[in-house]
């Protein structure tokens, strides 16, 4: 398999990591935020409705810029975002790391499973796929008694803080990882005739991403 699926898989089980993490360590931040059930609200929705906002316009782009380049910057975005998270002292701070996680969440949902699709090898492609479904589960599983367990060992930063430190090493796995091929589609005149000068082109070329 190429270079990208292992990445891919490690970035979408942190993702998922964080995503349910919030739900033990939400009654802590309230308390040590102040935070009223609105906000308290707020902040569980926000990775939520941020992620069906990105998640439809990221795979249109992806399609057309490029599925590697969203890939690696939504797993910028979540880095920093999870960091800004274990960091934040504040509602507001904490509310748009949480929402910027949320687009990282749906960028990689989207832009990322179509830079999966092109990495894996033809033949168990379906099967790479698939196990990103047992890869989420792992992530909802073991998200929630990771963070408690940190948090109450520690303080309530430490699991975004080290899964923002993992981030960042699966980012840097990502960029120089192998970018895969994509079809690229090019004109091409009726059967039977030349181009202009008397030459033909194809109409699928395999062409690096």
């Amino acid at each position: 398999m190429r270079r990208a699926v292992l990445p891919l898989y490690a970035l979408l089980l942190l993702e998922t990591m964080v995503w349910i993490a919030i739900v033990p360590l939400a009654p802590t931040f309230a308390e040590r935020l102040s935070l009223s059930p609105v906000e308290t609200g707020a902040l569980l929705a926000s990775a939520s409705f941020a992620t069906v906002v990105v998640a439809f316009p990221s795979g249109l782009l992806a399609d057309r810029l490029g599925a590697r380049a969203f890939t690696i910057g939504s797993a910028v975005v979540f880095t920093l975002s999870t960091v800004g998270q274990g960091l934040a002292g504040d509602f507001w701070t904490l509310l748009v790391a949480r929402a910027a996680f949320g687009i990282a969440f749906g960028v990689a949902w989207t832009a990322g499973l179509a830079w999966l699709a092109d990495s894996a090898p033809p033949q168990p492609r379906a099967r790479a796929l698939g196990a990103t479904v047992a890869i989420s589960g792992l992530g909802f599983t073991a998200g929630p008694a990771f963070a408690g367990l940190l948090a109450d060992r520690f303080d309530i930063g430490v699991p975004f803080l080290v899964i923002g430190a993992a981030g960042a090493v699966v980012t840097a796995a990502l960029l120089l990882s192998d970018p895969g091929t994509s079809l690229e589609r090019t004109q091409r005149p009726p059967s039977g005739r030349s181009g202009p000068r008397g030459g033909t082109s194809s109409c699928w070329e395999g062409s690096r991403s």
